[in-house]
């Protein structure tokens, strides 16, 4: 990964941490530039606007999350109690955390459904995406 990338990468994960714990709204790009010590026109250099970082974000998280489901999902070595109980214990981190308020997804949407399109139709489709279409979870 070059220079480049590890800078945008960072934006994003800061973006991800700031929007859980602020809301999307409430996340401003001078905090965001405060996180990232990344000044605000290199921000925009990378993303044209905060509602464009937000929706990379958004996929950024989107991706990752259904890697891991799948990395589980689809190890053959465990059995589907195992898988359940290895996706629960993820859950519970979640809900243990103070800085997560709720699905990510459903506190974009409502903050965004009406205002930014491409943000509503991220989200919409994180739903919608399906971890796998085959049967190797319940083996």
């Amino acid at each position: 990964m070059n220079k480049q990338q590890e800078k945008r990468l960072n934006i994003i994960n800061k973006t991800i941490t700031l929007c859980a714990q602020y809301g999307f709204h409430g996340t401003s790009m001078d905090s965001i530039t405060t996180a990232t010590g990344v000044s605000k026109a290199t921000i925009y250099k990378y993303f044209i606007s905060k509602e464009n970082l937000i929706k990379e974000a958004l996929v950024m998280f989107s991706e990752r999350a259904l890697n891991h489901l799948n990395i589980i999902f689809s190890d053959s070595t465990l059995t589907l109690e195992q898988k359940l109980s290895e996706r629960f214990e993820i859950l519970t981190a979640l809900m243990k955390d103070d800085l997560f308020n709720g699905c990510y997804f459903q506190l974009a949407y409502s903050e965004f459904n009406h205002t930014d399109n491409a943000i509503a139709d991220t989200c919409s489709g994180y739903k919608k995406k399906p971890c796998r279409n085959d049967s190797s979870f319940i083996n």
